[in-house]
């Protein structure tokens, strides 16, 4: 606030008193003025802050790691693994997409997303946070309904395992979710892409 106040009403009275070479001691209350502004608070983090992504009821997030995350942990498991990794991520991301399909007639939203801090909003005005980095997972599904506590499981589980757990969590007699491709013959890279 200081900052502003002195951008917009200090300063241009500093030029001015300047160009007129008028009322020195005035010159010397805007030295003093602004010598004390506390300007740390402005000064850019390295930090970078991150985006948090807001879950509502009636949702399932599947969320990953991201392109950078990705590279740096092929990085520490060698290239070796990059195949299996990328056979692991596509199979994720289509199972995602299958039960997005799937649930679209029971009023649940499903989304893939890569941020790493998420809020989940309860009915009852609470709102929890879950940050993936803190659970060292790269991973992992929330499923939300708004009024019980969220589920939130880790790693890739077949669309049979998904499914119960949908149908256990959701309360939901029938899912009909159709098997996903192979992913040997699927071109999704789900790397390159979260929706």
């Amino acid at each position: 606030m200081r900052k502003i106040v002195f951008i917009l009403f200090i300063l241009p009275l500093t030029i001015f008193c300047n160009n007129n070479n008028e009322n020195a001691a005035f010159n010397d209350i805007i030295k003093e003025t602004t010598s004390s502004i506390d300007t740390s608070s402005y000064k850019k983090s390295n930090k970078k802050i991150e985006k948090i992504y807001y879950i509502k009821k009636n949702s399932i997030v599947f969320f990953k790691i991201n392109k950078t995350e990705y590279n740096i942990l092929i990085e520490e498991l060698g290239g070796d693994s990059n195949w299996e990794m990328r056979e692991l991520f596509n199979s994720f991301t289509l199972n995602a997409k299958s039960l997005k399909k799937a649930l679209k007639k029971h009023k649940i939203f499903v989304v893939i997303k890569t941020n790493k801090i998420y809020e989940i909003q309860i009915d009852s005005g609470k709102t929890l946070r879950f940050d993936r980095t803190e659970e060292e997972q790269i991973v992992g599904q929330i499923f939300c309904d708004g009024k019980k506590k969220p589920l939130i499981t880790y790693g890739v589980y077949t669309n049979k395992e998904i499914v119960k757990l949908v149908k256990q969590y959701f309360e939901i007699n029938t899912i009909n979710v159709i098997e996903p491709n192979s992913t040997k013959n699927n071109k999704i890279d789900s790397l390159n892409r979260a929706n």
